[in-house]
């Protein structure tokens, strides 16, 4: 038995000696206090749009165009019920990203006021608000909101600190004096800080974090770096050389544990500690909790916040602990939705409705204050799981068709799917790659690649798209046009770059086809493309072999002096 024992605690031996050998950038601390979260919130801030066009941050969900429409309804039918409107209609979208809702939105609520003979467009002042500069500037570069001029504003605004940052617009005379009709927060309250809690008899401690390097790896393949200059930029106190690392986002490993909570380091934690019983864990998401809080101060009677985010809805506590995740080189940790209810719901003056059952892909609420009770009903009607899938569910027999070879019920199913989704760009592309690739129907699949970039014009797939109908049409100069505008707005699109090989073949230019297919590999991290790359590299190759050889025998048919075998003819009168 002691031998036993003894064995288990030199096996214990070994296992922490080995974890000793770990790089450690940075010893345990809060999650969102963490080297892992404070990079994901570095590249929210320096990636600009390409964080939705580059690096695979969900944004089909939000920004798809249905929910945009239900927001102008849901607004429509807030002002219809309103006793009295200002002369301006201020509303506010807090991370506004790439754009896409706030598109998708004034297009949708100009149409409605038009339709339905109201004046509220001409009123409306649209404030798009993002904490990243970089995000506010690619927006006005790309002319996204330029079909509405003078009915926005772009502005910088932090969720974080929004009471201060909004200021400058409510309560001092600014656009939004007297409050806001309504406020949008799509995706966004997932990526501010909260706190996953542990449960115990006396209190709770929370989880922390530790960043290390990851194990196995040869860091010189990711940075000129040593693993001693990391630790150094990771352990400073300018966050702008921690900055530096977001790069490594993909090799650092990361240990959790839990450690005692003091209740009055976190804002709310004794309420939050109440949603739940011993050996239970609780997601406290608090600074959501602030922010919506100063949002509520900010509406004018009647208005509202519309919360568009994925998280929890079944309880406030959990058996498990959440984790947080990773997209691209951001982080984000879903909401406590039951939380959020329950602390608005005790607090009193406000109004906190949900769905009576949530849509599968996406949660919304909506926090209010004195709303007209057909504005909850039209919120019902909208956000309900029954709408979402009655929207959806020609979609999804649409691509149940095409799995199943079925052309005819595809095309039909994508006719219903889009006359129930309206204007929805994601819908038009699914429609136009099976026109392309399996119909082959290439002006129609172009026509139809062509409606939508009208809703999204900075989408890379979506040029990529255009480009190929062009190819496949023998307008292969427009097609590299195309493929460009895709690079234009992501310089590292692997798949861009073998179109343009291609292009650039087509136009009897290999070497710059080469160029392509370099670049291409380059940017081709995970490997998807690279056997399609290497492939057309070989066609290359072998193109510029057959160009060879046969200039070889030209320049041998030329340098034979074959005049020497040609048969002489008569003499002349001298006899020679």
């Amino acid at each position: 038995m002691c031998a036993v024992a003894g064995d288990a605690a030199a096996a214990a031996e070994v296992l922490s000696r080995a974890r000793e050998g770990a790089v450690v950038l940075q010893d345990f601390r809060p999650l969102a206090e963490s080297l892992d979260w404070e990079l994901g919130q570095h590249a929210w801030a320096s990636r600009g749009s390409r964080a939705f066009l580059a690096d695979k941050v969900p944004l089909k969900a939000t920004s798809d165009g249905w929910l945009a429409r239900n927001a102008a309804e849901l607004l429509c039918a807030a002002l219809d019920a309103a006793r009295t409107l200002p002369p301006v209609l201020p509303v506010l979208e807090v991370g506004v990203g790439h754009g896409l809702f706030a598109r998708a939105f004034l297009g949708a609520f100009q149409e409605l006021c038009q339709a339905r003979g109201k004046p509220y467009y001409e009123r409306l002042h649209y404030v798009a608000a993002d904490k990243s500069q970089p995000m506010l500037d690619d927006l006005a570069r790309h002319g996204m909101l330029d079909a509405h001029a003078g009915r926005f504003q772009l502005c910088r605004v932090d969720a974080e600190r929004i009471g201060l940052d909004l200021a400058p617009l409510v309560g001092q005379g600014g656009p939004a004096d007297g409050g806001f009709c309504a406020v949008f927060l799509n995706y966004v309250l997932d990526g501010l800080p909260a706190a996953v809690l542990r449960l115990d008899g006396q209190g709770a401690s929370q989880l922390c974090v530790r960043t290390s390097l990851a194990r196995g790896i040869r860091l010189a393949d990711f940075t000129p770096l040593t693993a001693e200059q990391v630790q150094e930029r990771a352990r400073s106190d300018n966050p702008a050389q921690r900055a530096e690392l977001v790069g490594l986002h993909r090799v650092l490993a990361l240990s959790y544990e839990f450690q005692p909570l003091a209740l009055d380091a976190l804002p709310h934690a004794p309420f939050a500690v109440r949603q739940g019983a011993p050996g239970q864990y609780v997601l406290h998401s608090y600074c959501a909790i602030e922010c919506l809080r100063a949002l509520r101060t900010r509406l004018r009677r009647g208005g509202f916040v519309l919360l568009s985010d994925y998280g929890e809805t079944r309880s406030a506590a959990s058996k498990e602990p959440w984790e947080h995740q990773r997209f691209g080189p951001t982080a984000a940790i879903g909401l406590n939705f039951p939380l959020l209810r329950a602390f608005f719901q005790a607090a009193g003056g406000c109004d906190w409705v949900a769905p009576a059952a949530d849509p599968k892909s996406l949660i919304c609420c909506l926090l209010g204050w004195g709303l007209d009770p057909g504005v909850v009903q039209t919120f019902q009607r909208l956000f309900d799981n029954a709408a979402w899938e009655w929207a959806y569910r020609p979609l999804e027999k649409a691509r149940s068709f095409v799995e199943k070879k079925h052309t005819e019920a595809a095309l039909d199913a994508f006719a219903v799917a889009i006359e129930r989704l309206g204007p929805n760009w994601a819908v038009f592309h699914e429609a136009a790659r099976y026109l392309i690739y399996t119909v082959e129907d290439y002006a129609r699949g172009l026509e139809m690649a062509r409606l939508a970039l009208a809703q999204h014009p900075i989408s890379p797939a979506l040029w990529n798209t255009l480009g190929d109908a062009l190819y496949y049409l023998d307008r292969k100069d427009e097609a590299r046009d195309a493929f460009l505008r895709a690079l234009e707005f992501d310089p590292d699109d692997a798949r861009a770059y073998l179109n343009l090989a291609y292009t650039h073949m087509a136009r009897r230019d290999p070497a710059a086809a080469l160029r392509m297919v370099a670049e291409g590999l380059r940017c081709d991290r995970a490997g998807k493309l690279r056997d399609s790359l290497l492939q057309q590299q070989q066609r290359i190759l072998a193109s510029l072999t057959r160009c060879h050889e046969q200039e070889e025998r030209c320049v041998a048919n030329r340098s034979g002096k074959s005049w020497l075998w040609t048969e002489p003819g008569p003499a002349g009168p001298s006899g020679a």
